[in-house]
């Protein structure tokens, strides 16, 4: 995940891409295509929220993941 700054969602999505091309060349991994802006509403700092998505769902709460992604097990510490 990266910070972006830019004039409008737009634009910062561009942004985004092209970080994205670059980075999967220094990783040699490979871009998948899915970038997504999220509005700040305060400077980033300590504990700021800086991407949010929440979606709806008709399965039941004890279905759905309890896992979550960490530095151990995602293979990529930052």
């Amino acid at each position: 995940m990266v910070i972006v700054r830019a004039a409008d969602f737009a634009l910062a999505i561009a942004t985004a891409e092209e970080e994205a091309a670059r980075y999967t060349v220094d990783v040699d991994a490979e871009y998948l295509g899915l970038a997504q802006a999220f509005a700040l509403v305060h400077d980033p700092g300590d504990g700021a929220e800086v991407f949010s998505l929440m979606r709806d769902s008709d399965l039941p709460p004890t279905s759905t993941s309890t896992r979550s992604s960490t530095p151990a097990t995602s293979g990529r510490a930052t």
